[in-house]
């Protein structure tokens, strides 16, 4: 008696194929089994849930006689629709919230009880006698069931009654709103049939305000109602909502329920997307996603701003929906739709005219990586639709398109903690099938160098955004000198792209850009930290000398040295300790060492070997090679001094020779 008994269903596969009724209601046996879970408790708690102040206790106590026609007669005294409103209304959040059962266990099924109750006095009740006029009239507006009710109520009390239905159909949302497979359409049109037993006139295609106006009405009516709904719909003012596919789910629903355009050949069609979306997460989105799966989409995903506890949709239409195949997108919303020269709905057109695979596709025939861009956030920084909550869906994408590498950047992340998300996506970009490199970017919060490995990133953005000034260069560069550590094979430190050749120009170029100096000494102290070097300008108007820069072999080499060791770090000891000298073991045995002069004039910067551990009477020198010149600069005993010039550099490779 304590086990919630649960409305039949049919399976997901067959039900999604169709739009019959999804449930098939309690049988009699059933319907006296739950009722009697009911302890009928004197205060009744779940009628002060009940918007229309249902009699509860008392349904149930006439359902446990089997006495269906009394609970039907108590139910209908405040709510003249019961099998509508057993099938359609919230309980979970209504009478159901209330029950006293539901604190320690599974509240009564109040809502299947009551379906049944209805559905039994719809098929048993006798015609019903007209009541006694009074003499007075009233006019209804709208033929929903709010105006079906106040009709039925006034009906009883001998009022002559006319209803005035727009649609050529009354039923209102009954009819137009809610598909077939939660409300077949045959018992809304048994309530309608009630209505006119008791005397109602339906006059449909009537519009008021268009054909009939309501102070004709007024003036012809001892009462008037308006229950005109909320037929029009309400859209997110944003770019694209006036193209072919976007639809309202008015539109979309009324199209499909009741001018029958799931049916072959339907005289008023509707468009059958074949990866549909719907945006918003209540009653009328779950049910315009689950009539879209029985359209025929190949994918169906509901976006909506909030997270799941938000969605106001009942959680049995929720549970439905994702049974039958339909994804969620949570924490996301869309900021523009896109279409082609037609009007149709499509990618970006402007800045991806054939879709972004054929990007791809053509950057791999130039013999290049591909990469992208999203946010581990809700939204990307510039305010399209971030990852969070998808991402194993966006992986999946990127893989399908032949994305190479993906910058997973820290913009709108729901909390300070992005941590779990950079894991989340990691896995999904290894589920995708497709090797894509993983860089993620959270600017360097959170200490990001010492977990960073831990959650399967490539390369991991360390600091800030780079400018275009050399005052930006060396603050993010020497802000990771004490991090060298944690970089190394599989996970590097990514101290923010290149601005060599920029020039002033572009938006993080605040003056005139650097010299071809400070250039040298940022992208030589990116190869020599092991930094990624992704390259910021535009390659297409290089100058000469950046593109030498840019292209230097050897540079390159100790960058992306096979044994990726961190340099050895010393300050020079002639009284310039802001210059940098660093000592870097490779993986041929050779040495890199490099000479960084951050003052505004000219240096002699020494590196005394015994700094690196090399005793000056061990018998060995390095045998130097200026990587920027090629020029050979022969064996160096006991120390090695070089003029660096101002806010500038000098990188040589070295082999450890013996002296004779």
């Amino acid at each position: 008696m304590n086990e919630r008994h649960n409305i039949p269903e049919r399976s997901p596969a067959d039900r999604r194929k169709d739009f019959f009724e999804v449930t098939s209601g309690f049988d009699k046996q059933t319907a006296m089994a739950e009722a009697f879970r009911c302890l009928g408790c004197k205060n009744a708690p779940c009628m002060q849930g009940c918007p229309v102040s249902v009699h509860i206790p008392e349904m149930m106590a006439a359902v446990k006689k089997g006495d269906f026609a009394g609970a039907a007669k108590i139910v209908k005294a405040p709510n003249f629709l019961p099998s509508v409103c057993g099938r359609v209304c919230p309980q979970e959040v209504q009478c159901e919230s209330k029950c006293v059962r539901g604190i320690k266990g599974s509240a009564v099924s109040i809502g299947a009880v009551e379906r049944f109750v209805g559905d039994y006095d719809l098929d048993n009740a006798k015609t019903a006698e007209k009541p006694e006029k009074i003499g007075k009239r009233a006019a209804i507006v709208g033929s929903g069931p709010a105006g079906l009710t106040c009709a039925a109520t006034l009906l009883n009390a001998g009022f002559d009654v006319d209803i005035y239905e727009s649609l050529h159909r009354a039923g209102g949302v009954l009819v137009y709103g809610i598909p077939e497979f939660r409300l077949p359409k045959e018992l809304v049109g048994k309530e309608i049939d009630n209505v006119i037993a008791l005397g109602a006139n339906v006059k449909t295609n009537e519009v008021v305000g268009k054909t009939v106006f309501i102070d004709e009405l007024c003036s012809s009516y001892d009462a008037v109602f308006i229950g005109s709904g909320a037929g029009l719909p309400m859209f997110m003012n944003i770019p694209g909502e006036s193209l072919n596919g976007v639809l309202s789910a008015n539109e979309y629903l009324t199209r499909i329920n009741l001018m029958g355009a799931y049916k072959e050949n339907c005289i008023t069609p509707v468009q059958r997307g074949k990866n549909v979306i719907v945006v918003g997460a209540g009653n009328v989105a779950m049910d315009a996603a689950r009539s879209a799966v029985r359209m025929g989409a190949e994918s169906v995903t509901v976006v909506y701003r909030r997270g799941r506890e938000e969605m106001p949709a009942r959680k049995e239409e929720i549970r439905h929906a994702e049974e039958e195949g339909v994804k969620f997108r949570l924490l996301a919303n869309p900021v523009r739709f896109t279409g082609d020269e037609n009007g149709n709905l499509v990618a970006d057109h402007v800045k991806f005219p054939h879709g972004m695979k054929y990007v791809a596709d053509y950057v791999h025939s130039k013999g290049l990586k591909f990469g992208m861009y999203t946010c581990c956030g809700v939204m990307t920084c510039a305010g399209y639709p971030g990852s969070f909550g998808h991402e194993f869906e966006d992986a999946k994408y990127f893989a399908e398109v032949g994305v190479d590498l993906l910058k997973y950047d820290n913009c709108y992340h729901p909390s300070m903690q992005s941590q779990l998300s950079y894991n989340r996506m990691s896995l999904a970009l290894k589920a995708s099938g497709r090797e894509i490199l993983f860089s993620m970017c959270n600017w360097g919060n959170a200490q990001v160098w010492t977990w960073a490995r831990s959650v399967g990133a490539h390369m991991y953005r360390s600091t800030g955004d780079i400018f275009d000034n050399f005052p930006s260069i060396r603050k993010l560069s020497e802000s990771q000198l004490p991090n060298l550590g944690y970089s190394g094979t599989g996970c590097f430190n990514d101290i923010d792209m290149l601005v060599c050749g920029l020039s002033g120009k572009g938006n993080i170029s605040p003056g005139e850009g650097c010299t071809l100096g400070q250039y040298r000494y940022h992208f030589a102290l990116w190869c020599m930290l092991m930094s990624p070097l992704m390259i910021g300008c535009d390659i297409r108007n290089m100058s000469p000398e950046i593109k030498s820069l840019l292209l230097n072999k050897e540079l390159i080499r100790i960058n992306q040295d096979a044994e990726a060791r961190p340099p050895m770090l010393v300050r020079d000891n002639r009284g310039a300790p802001e210059n940098i000298i660093c000592f870097r073991h490779l993986s041929d045995g050779e040495f890199a060492i490099g000479f960084f002069n951050p003052y505004e004039s000219d240096k002699d910067i020494m590196l005394p070997y015994y700094e690196i551990g090399l005793d000056p009477l061990c018998g060995y020198g390095f045998d130097v090679t200026d990587s920027f010149t090629g020029e050979k600069l022969g064996v160096q005993k006991e120390f090695f001094n070089v003029q660096v010039a101002a806010q500038d550099c000098r990188v040589f490779t070295a082999k450890l020779v013996k002296l004779k």
